[in-house]
């Protein structure tokens, strides 16, 4: 197959699966850097946020890949992830932000090397900052809470990128952030944020403040965080749910599995996970809540300790206040 047939190929099968994706040149890899590293060098994050989420990125394919020339990347539609915990005789409908399944990469990468080795070519998996190369390559566009949304598919998507060997030549790049022109005109993430971690006028958020950053980490909430905040079993929703531009993709909800009596309190008992039953170990995997599984438990209190208020149905109803466990945020 000629390098035109490869791309189309690749082109009409990636849409025929509802995703979106750019082809960029890895000569702009230093750019990202640079990207992060200004951000760096004006405070704009603190030394513990660095280290814990950006320090790990690497901005050169692997050394057994050097002859990688291009980023395929793209962006995959990805629901809400709705959960069933069963608490003390009630059904509990617990929730986890788009974008927390990490496991569709897998299918994603074998989709393409089906089209790509046959015609020769190669790809490699990335450890590179996904949301700068997606609005760099005008993918997507920022929001005022600095997560991507993508034209079509508002924020409820997840980003993959892979090293490859295809030509890349020309192709949209951005040399500026950009955010989304509604944007200029919207507070309302502003409004809606539980920890003022958005504000307005400044391009970054507070990051050290995001709800999403404190509830994925640290060993305790800290003692200036509402406990009334807390919604999710991991993440916030709170922004992107009343962001306009998500406004047609709030039913996009998929539930995945649920946990039993005897589940949920194997979780809150901290039992450790090489302890809890082979089922129960696979609904975690099939959930990518196993690297959270140390803070789960005090996730999972938190939330439990509210009650049941069916989180989706207050959030579908996008009113100007929503209540979390009986409290307004």
């Amino acid at each position: 197959m000629t390098l035109e047939g490869t791309k189309q190929t690749l082109s009409v099968t990636l849409m025929q699966h509802g995703f979106k994706f750019r082809l960029v040149s890895v000569k702009h890899l230093p750019e990202l850097r640079e990207d992060i590293e200004a951000f760096r060098r004006a405070f704009c994050f603190t030394d513990e946020f660095y280290s814990q989420r950006l320090a790990s990125f690497v901005y050169s394919p692997p050394a057994s890949f050097s002859e990688a020339t291009s980023i395929l990347l793209i962006a995959a539609p990805q629901p809400i992830i709705e959960v069933l915990f069963s608490w003390r005789g009630i059904l509990r409908h617990l929730y986890m932000p788009p974008t927390y399944l990490s496991y569709v990469n897998n299918p994603i990468e074998e989709m393409i090397q089906s089209i790509l080795t046959p015609a020769g070519y190669h790809l490699a998996r990335t450890a590179i900052p996904l949301k700068p190369i997606a609005v760099r390559s005008t993918l997507s566009a920022y929001g005022r809470n600095n997560i991507c949304y993508v034209p079509g598919l508002g924020s409820f998507v997840r980003f993959a990128a892979f090293f490859t060997d295809l030509p890349c030549e020309g192709g949209t790049w951005v040399q500026s952030r950009t955010m989304m022109a509604r944007c200029s005109s919207c507070t309302a993430c502003i409004k809606r944020c539980p920890t003022g971690a958005i504000e307005e006028g400044q391009f970054l958020i507070h990051a050290e403040r995001c709800l999403s950053f404190i509830n994925e980490g640290l060993p305790d909430f800290p003692s200036w965080v509402d406990p009334a905040c807390h919604h999710c079993i991991v993440g916030c929703f709170c922004c992107q749910s009343v962001c306009p531009e998500n406004a047609a993709h709030l039913h996009f909800v998929e539930q995945l599995v649920s946990f039993s009596e005897t589940e949920t309190t194997l979780i809150l008992d901290r039992v450790p996970f090489s302890q809890l039953p082979d089922s129960m170990a696979e609904k975690l995997l099939h959930l990518d809540l196993v690297d959270y599984y140390s803070i789960l438990a005090r996730n999972l209190t938190v939330i439990l300790s509210k009650p049941d208020l069916q989180l989706w149905r207050i959030l579908n109803s996008r009113n100007s206040t929503m209540e979390y466990g009986g409290q307004q945020t």
